[in-house]
């Protein structure tokens, strides 16, 4: 989110919808971008609720990219299984 000053910030935050997080970082696999997306979701009740459920979401995230089910539709080999564990292991 950007703005000029901290209150246009804050209200950037509340109201308008981040970047998606593939627009920015296309190497981020797939299950784990659907995470960050509903870490930031606005509304409470889609988002993700406590750290606990987080990290369960995370180790499913892995067993996905470890089974090869994490690629992001269409880009082939450059979402291989170690490059995209690396974004877990970052977390």
């Amino acid at each position: 989110f950007k703005g000029p000053s901290s209150p246009a910030l804050m209200t950037a935050i509340l109201r308008d919808e981040p970047e998606p997080l593939a627009s920015t970082h296309s190497d981020v696999p797939e299950p784990l971008v659907r995470l960050v997306s509903r870490c930031l979701e606005k509304r409470p009740e889609e988002r993700v609720q406590t750290a606990r459920d987080i990290l369960n979401e995370l180790r499913h995230v892995q067993k996905q990219i470890e089974s090869g089910h994490g690629r992001r539709s269409g880009s082939g080999a450059a979402a291989a299984v170690p490059e995209a564990s690396l974004w877990i292991a970052v977390l």
